[in-house]
């Protein structure tokens, strides 16, 4: 059995080698049910591959996988299949299965749309706005002290509070 700090390393890794196949792949249509969310996120899309919808993709955010419903097999198998190469695995040793690799994509999708409202309420009022890391959790940040962007005093500032800086705006 592996430790979740191997298994973490091995998602995440994964991820990183399935990077081809999703830059391919976005959301139509996503809706988060924030008050359905317990163990997983709770959403529904549609699922696209290079602009062309493919599959109705949900979650009901009780820690079960997530429901892919493919419009064509032939694409599922392609699709699917590229998904397996790309992370050097079979559908029976992967840590990352497929249903779980859409999960994943899915919470992005709804961080990278959290994080563009944020910077939209924010910024256009003269804040700086920062998305950052401590101590695993995701914050999105925000300093008004009349410094320009090309200034990394407001940067620095963050940082010594012990944030990692993911995105600035």
């Amino acid at each position: 059995m592996q430790s979740l700090d191997t298994f973490s390393q091995a998602w995440n890794e994964a991820l990183v080698k399935a990077k081809l196949l999703s830059d391919r792949l976005s959301f139509k249509g996503y809706k988060h049910y924030a008050a359905m969310s317990e163990e997983t996120t709770a959403f529904s899309a549609t699922l696209t591959h290079d602009g062309e919808a493919v599959a109705t993709v949900r979650n009901d955010g009780r820690g079960g996988c997530t429901e892919v419903i493919w419009r064509n097999p032939e694409v599922a198998r392609r699709i699917e299949g590229e998904f397996h190469a790309l992370t050097d695995t079979t559908p029976e040793r992967t840590v990352l299965n497929f249903e779980g690799y859409i999960s994943e994509l899915a919470e992005n999708h709804r961080a990278d749309k959290a994080w563009m409202a944020f910077v939209k309420r924010w910024a256009p009022k003269g804040w700086r706005c920062f998305r950052a890391r401590k101590d695993g959790v995701m914050s999105f940040l925000r300093i008004n002290d009349g410094r320009k962007d090309g200034d990394d005093r407001s940067r620095k500032r963050i940082e010594s509070e012990g944030y990692t800086i993911i995105d600035t705006f």
